[in-house]
C-alpha cells in the first residue's frame, strides 16, 4: 500500500504542481495588490499632500463637471493621505472609474479597474483568466491539493520513536537524499 501511495504522490505533484505554485505566488501578488498598483499608476493613485482635503462633494462636483454625461455610481474616498480619491461610472458592464485629487479637486485622469494589473492577477489566481472553466480547474486543484497534503503526511509519519529524525536534513547523502530531506521537513 505504501508504495502505491508514492507513486500516487508524485504523480499528483508532478501533474498539478507548477498549477499549485503559480496559484501560490498569485495569490503572493494579491497580497501586495494595491501597493503594486500604486507603483505603476503612480499618476493616478498618488497625489502630493496639501493643507486641507475637499468634501467627498466637492470631488463629486468635479468629476460632474468634467463628465456631465455620466452618473456616478459608487466613489472610494482614499484611504492613505497621499491616495487619490476612486469615483466609478455605472452604465457600462466594466465600469470606468476617474480618480480625484482629493486636495485640488482635479481629474488625475481614468481606467477600466477590470483591465488593472491587479485584477488580472485575481483572476488568473481565481479562474485561470478562463471564467467558469478555470474556477472548475482551480477546485479540482484545490481538492487535489488536500490529497497530496493527507498522502504526504501518512508518507512522513515515522511513529512516536523516530519523529525527530524526519526532522533533519542527512549530511553526505548526495543531493537527491537533500532535496528529498528538505521536502519531507517543508512539506510538512
Amino acid at each position: 500500500m505504501r508504495k502505491i501511495l508514492i507513486k500516487l504522490h508524485m504523480y499528483l505533484g508532478l501533474c498539478v504542481g507548477l498549477l499549485l505554485a503559480m496559484i501560490g505566488l498569485t495569490g503572493s501578488i494579491i497580497v501586495f495588490g494595491d501597493e503594486i498598483d500604486r507603483l505603476l499608476n503612480p499618476r493616478l493613485l498618488r497625489v502630493e499632500v496639501n493643507s486641507e482635503r475637499a468634501t467627498a462633494q466637492g470631488m463629486l462636483d468635479a468629476v460632474r463637471v468634467a463628465y456631465p454625461n455620466e452618473k456616478p455610481a459608487r466613489m472610494r474616498l482614499p484611504r492613505d493621505h497621499q491616495d487619490s480619491a476612486e469615483i466609478c461610472f455605472g452604465a457600462r458592464r466594466d465600469p470606468r472609474c476617474v480618480y480625484v485629487d482629493p486636495y485640488r479637486t482635479a481629474i488625475l485622469g481614468e481606467r477600466v479597474p477590470a483591465h488593472s494589473f491587479k485584477n488580472r492577477v485575481v483572476s488568473l489566481h481565481r479562474r485561470l483568466l478562463s471564467g467558469e472553466t478555470g474556477e472548475t480547474i482551480i477546485g479540482i486543484c484545490g481538492l487535489l491539493l488536500l490529497t497530496l497534503s493527507a498522502s504526504g503526511l501518512v508518507l512522513w509519519w515515522p511513529g512516536r520513536k523516530s519523529a525527530s529524525r524526519r526532522l533533519k536534513v542527512k549530511r553526505g547523502g548526495g543531493s537527491y537524499r537533500t532535496n528529498f530531506d528538505l521536502h519531507r521537513i517543508v512539506g510538512i
